[in-house]
């Protein structure tokens, strides 16, 4: 019984729960089995290539504003530079968003961020915050280059809007990456010794 409880433990944590939903969410829209879900959401049609698009730039942005943002610099002239290079990053990616593609860019990006990276915004208190930061871009990475090799999408982007493999690619990306998140494993990852280096 000690052993079941172990294991069921991660997926009734409420951070896990927490942060796995949006994923779950995201897996609906992409599915399409909810109707007035998309509709509510704006997310049909051209808005789910926009927002798969958005979602490769979020991965690599969020993990170097982050690292920026989690660094502790004792010397002035090293917080005045984080504070330049964490704002100036941020004002970047949301200004190559909004350019791209226009206040829904903006919008998809800020929302993608959330959906991306609420687990580790749940934890800012935690240990080894660093590793969790890595090891979710590992993963996230990988599961978005493995659903959209596995879905059939064109490896050109701009083709991506003639495809009707968007719907299984989103599905894809945000089962798996939602299931993550509901097992706590980058946590566990970091509580583990795997990256004691100390």
């Amino acid at each position: 019984m000690k052993m079941l409880i172990s294991i069921l433990r991660p997926f009734i944590y409420w951070k896990n729960l927490l942060s796995a939903f949006p994923c779950f969410v995201m897996f609906l829209l992409y599915s399409g089995w909810i109707g007035w879900l998309n509709r509510l959401a704006g997310m049909e049609g051209d808005e789910l290539c926009l927002v798969m698009g958005i979602e490769f730039i979020v991965i690599h942005s969020f993990a170097f504003i982050f690292l920026i943002a989690i660094a502790k610099p004792t010397a002035i002239k090293w917080k005045i530079m984080r504070w330049l290079g964490f704002w100036g990053l941020l004002a970047l990616y949301f200004w190559m968003a909004h350019y791209q593609y226009g206040m829904r860019g903006l919008v998809s990006f800020i929302a993608i961020t959330i959906v991306t990276y609420i687990g580790l915004l749940l934890r800012l208190n935690s240990i080894r915050l660093t590793v969790q930061l890595v090891a979710r871009w590992i993963f996230t990475f990988i599961a978005y280059v493995v659903s959209m090799g596995t879905s059939g999408m064109p490896e050109i982007v701009s083709n991506w809007g003639s495809s009707d493999n968007i719907h299984m690619f989103g599905m894809m990306f945000f089962l798996f990456i939602g299931f993550l998140e509901w097992t706590g494993i980058y946590q566990r990852i970091a509580d583990s010794d795997m990256f004691n280096f100390g």
